[in-house]
């Protein structure tokens, strides 16, 4: 018999709490290995039950193996995350997901998480590195959809960018009543929100396209977190698009997708992330669109970093396998 263990949401927060850093540390730190292609990294397998079905209504299947460049750690896991843009309506956050890392040398499972705060407090930090990176001294964003993750950026950006005076938000679903406050505004449509804005982040589940070039063309930056809020014309008529992994977006099948297939984008024109961080290309002026999907090597990287912290203090359950 051995164990796995099982590290449920309340021992992870109570770990990432104690270790604030920790997740834009190692989000960073996946960001190298990618660029340095220290990894190994399957496309993701998309399960959807048909066709017809709306792009954000699916599961995920996302391996990935990291030879980290620091102390030559081998790591090795899967993020397996399902997401249905009508969860609300049940009580539940869009996305949902767990994590199993793996030993590196025998393959055997050694841990599972509960993957969905690792999820959205790992997006959270893609778009600070995004925002660290092309427009660290913003003064107002403007955040369309206030989830679970929404409410994240809204709440913790004033407190993470001095220069950041005002937050304003929309949501058509969801109440966020108890974070407002002189710097956190309500607006009553995702345009007043935009309009007020120099850097706008979306954080929705929305299934096409609603915001045109010509909403967004005197803007600084977009985070984009979502999947099919932008047109396809803001693709065409950004200044600089930067992404996290051009296999990745690519296969996506979203507006970004579509952009490149109608000859709106080349490849050739796209940067990643890493090469900004590491090779330290410049960025340009004029809108920058940074439209990253999320990837597996940052889970993991993130994950057995939150596993060495639970051994470390003892936050985790064991689960007796044969």
């Amino acid at each position: 018999m051995r164990n796995i263990h099982l590290l449920n949401a309340e021992n992870i927060a109570k770990i990432l709490e104690s270790n604030p850093t920790l997740v834009k540390d190692e989000t960073k730190r996946a960001f190298e290995a990618h660029h340095h292609k220290l990894i190994r990294q399957p496309s993701k397998q998309y399960l959807r039950r048909n066709a017809t079905v709306p792009i954000t209504d699916r599961v995920i299947s996302m391996p990935a193996y990291v030879n980290n460049r620091d102390d030559s750690t081998e790591m090795v896991g899967i993020k397996w995350i399902g997401s249905h843009p009508e969860n609300y309506k049940r009580g539940l956050q869009r996305a949902n997901a767990l994590i199993i890392v793996n030993h590196p040398e025998t393959n055997a499972p050694m841990a599972i998480l509960d993957g969905s705060q690792v999820n959205t407090e790992r997006t959270f930090a893609v778009s600070l590195v995004g925002i660290d990176a092309l427009c660290p001294d913003l003064q107002s964003a403007a955040v369309i959809g206030m989830g679970k993750l929404g409410r994240l950026h809204s709440s913790m950006l004033p407190k993470l960018y001095p220069s950041l005076k005002k937050v304003y938000c929309y949501s058509n679903t969801a109440n966020y009543n108890d974070i407002l406050s002189d710097q956190i505004i309500q607006c009553s449509s995702w345009q007043e929100a935009v309009s007020k804005a120099e850097v706008v982040i979306t954080t929705t589940s929305a299934t096409k396209p609603y915001i045109n070039y010509k909403d967004m063309a005197d803007k600084r930056l977009i985070v984009n977190q979502s999947v099919m809020d932008f047109d396809i014309d803001v693709y065409a008529g950004a200044s600089q698009i930067v992404i996290d992994d051009w296999d990745e977006c690519f296969n996506a099948k979203s507006a970004f997708t579509h952009a490149v297939n109608q000859g709106l984008i080349k490849r050739e024109d796209i940067i990643q992330i890493g090469e900004i961080l590491f090779n330290q290309v410049k960025t340009s002026d004029g809108l920058k669109l940074f439209s990253p999907l999320g990837m597996a090597v940052e889970d993991i990287v993130i994950a057995n970093s939150i596993y060495k912290q639970a051994l470390q203090t003892g936050l985790y359950e064991n689960f007796a396998v044969a």
